[in-house]
C-alpha cells in the first residue's frame, strides 16, 4: 500500500542488480521528459539516482539473497520533480550519517558517505523513512 505522498508516483520494479541501473535510468528520464524537466535538473537527478541505486544493490540485501528495487517518479505542478527509491532490505537511514570530512586527503577518508552527501547537495529536498518493511529514500528537485 502506498502512502498519500507517493500515491501519484509512477513506478518501476526491477531486481536489485547492476543490470537494473539502465532500465531505471531510462524510466526516470522518460518521466522527466514527459514533464519537461529542465536539462540541468535532469543531470542532477541522474547522478542522484545512480548513487541511490548502487547503494541498494551493494548494501541493502545479503549477498546470497535476491532483492528488488522500486523507483517512483512524481511531479507537482511542474515545480518539483521527485524520485523515490525503495528496497525491502536491511533498514538503513543514510541521512543519519555525518557529513564526510572533505578536508582530508582521499587516502585518509573513511569509505562511505560521500555519495549521499552529493545527493543531499544536488537535491532541493531529501527524506528517508522506513515504512511497511521498506527503506524509502525520496529526493526532490525544483524545476523553477
Amino acid at each position: 500500500m502506498q502512502n498519500s505522498e507517493t500515491s501519484d508516483f509512477s513506478w518501476i520494479t526491477l531486481p536489485a542488480s547492476l543490470e537494473s541501473l539502465e532500465p531505471c535510468r531510462c524510466f526516470v528520464l522518460e518521466k522527466a521528459d514527459e514533464l519537461r524537466v529542465p536539462s540541468e535538473i535532469v543531470s542532477k537527478m541522474e547522478l542522484a539516482l545512480e548513487e541511490l541505486l548502487v547503494n541498494v544493490v551493494k548494501y541493502a540485501y545479503p549477498e546470497d539473497a535476491p532483492g528488488v528495487v522500486e523507483v517512483g517518479c512524481s511531479a507537482s505542478d511542474g515545480q518539483l520533480f521527485c524520485i523515490q527509491v525503495r528496497d525491502y532490505g536491511r533498514p538503513f537511514d543514510p541521512l543519519s550519517m555525518s557529513e564526510p570530512d572533505r578536508g582530508l586527503d582521499i587516502e585518509q577518508r573513511p569509505i562511505g558517505g560521500l555519495g549521499i552527501y552529493l545527493v543531499r547537495q544536488m537535491a532541493d529536498r531529501v527524506r528517508y523513512e522506513y515504512a511497511e518493511g521498506s527503506n524509502r529514500f525520496t529526493c526532490c528537485f525544483s524545476c523553477e
